[in-house]
């Protein structure tokens, strides 16, 4: 089971090449990360710096998308997102990006020490060098 990241991006535009999915930039809920940081879509969502390297770098977990896993399989259920990035993501304008984070359930509920170490890694190594890379925030 994978971690995944929601960018209100299909699982059919993820499936499509790096210069094919960057052309739906302003239908995600990074719209203002893309434009801002020069950064292309694709590279945003499964480029070396994306959540989903860093989450397979720091912990060990497959997430999609990533650069390992730059999409779902055919046929493979995904979750791109839900009401609050759609309400609060930058895709319809504003600096606000937002972006969905859903934890498979064997790192919820069954396994209580690795979901501590999961949170801990985001919190301490993941969402720092995030924010550094793309945004400039200095932990």
């Amino acid at each position: 089971a994978y971690i995944e990241l929601g960018y209100k991006i299909w699982s059919s535009r993820l499936q499509k090449l790096d210069e094919e999915l960057d052309a739906y930039a302003d239908d995600s809920s990074v719209r203002n990360l893309v434009a801002e940081s020069g950064t292309s879509l694709s590279g945003v969502l499964r480029g070396p710096w994306s959540l989903g390297a860093l989450f397979e770098d720091y912990t060990g977990h497959a997430s999609v998308p990533s650069p390992s896993h730059p999409h779902p399989l055919e046929g493979e259920a995904y979750f791109s997102g839900g009401y609050n990035i759609e309400v609060h993501g930058s895709r319809d304008g504003g600096s606000i990006d937002a972006i969905q984070i859903e934890f498979p359930r064997n790192l919820r509920v069954d396994n209580w020490d690795t979901q501590a170490d999961l949170l801990t890694s985001l919190a301490e190594d993941i969402l720092p060098q995030y924010l550094d890379h793309f945004y400039g925030f200095l932990f």
